[in-house]
């Protein structure tokens, strides 16, 4: 087989041996990237595999609107202004993380001030935002410094994490008080809201994702039980598994 160069950069996705006889009851599926690192920690994330991983493993306040451009709810019901720099979240009832706790206020402004304070990832979104504070355990309120009409669609890329579970996790660190925002547990687990959770992660070799079986969403028929990321592959390992 010729290995174009077309081949060798696109995502391949390789589904292994431990389904059925069709691929809609496949149990785990591979998949390669020639990404050097997978990103696991939902405020450092930033490009295409990074996002494999964030999607699967955390969600956002508003996602797109599939097939119809726009905006819609998801951890949010809905959201409204309460004038041109004053926008005001409602969050939905019952959602669970993977550690079991149950998403509140206080976990979107602490996912808020995790990733402005450690300054990485998709930080530079937001920086017209002055403060974002729970006005009470299902309503948060984001102040910006003057009107940015692309506030909402910018909070797709705001992963939200589970305060109490990276809190309890937390080491020393180099943010003052919050010691390392959980950056080490994060390397190896995931606190999000997601379909999927992280159980195996090695951001040169792999990382392991295990369906949330909680998930508020539910899952396609079709969706495998175990997803596993390996990155940095040259194309002839890819053949390799490819022809295996």
């Amino acid at each position: 087989m010729k290995m174009t160069n077309c081949f060798k950069t696109i995502f391949l996705t390789v589904f292994i041996t431990l389904f059925s006889f069709t691929f809609v009851n496949a149990k785990t599926v591979i998949r390669t990237d020639e990404a050097a690192i997978g990103e696991a920690d939902p405020a450092k994330f930033s490009d295409n595999i990074d996002s494999i991983i964030m999607f699967n493993t955390y969600d956002a306040l508003v996602d797109e609107v599939k097939n119809g451009g726009g905006l819609a709810p998801l951890l949010a019901s809905g959201w409204e202004y309460a004038d041109a720099t004053t926008l005001n979240i409602t969050l939905k009832d019952g959602i669970k993380f993977h550690s079991g706790n149950v998403l509140d206020a206080d976990d979107v402004v602490y996912s808020f001030n995790r990733l402005m304070n450690m300054g990485q990832g998709f930080s530079f979104l937001f920086g017209t935002v002055d403060s974002v504070s729970a006005l009470d355990s299902k309503t948060v309120q984001i102040k910006t410094s003057e009107p940015f009409a692309p506030l909402v669609a910018s909070l797709m890329r705001l992963a939200i994490v589970d305060k109490d579970d990276v809190q309890a996790n937390t080491v020393d660190g180099n943010y003052g008080d919050n010691g390392d925002y959980g950056e080490a547990y994060l390397l190896t687990t995931s606190a999000g809201t997601g379909a999927y959770k992280i159980t195996q992660h090695d951001p040169n070799v792999k990382t392991v994702l295990t369906k949330n079986g909680d998930y508020f969403q539910g899952h396609n028929s079709k969706a495998p039980d175990e997803v596993i990321n390996k990155y940095s592959f040259e194309a002839a390992t890819i053949k390799t598994l490819l022809v295996r």
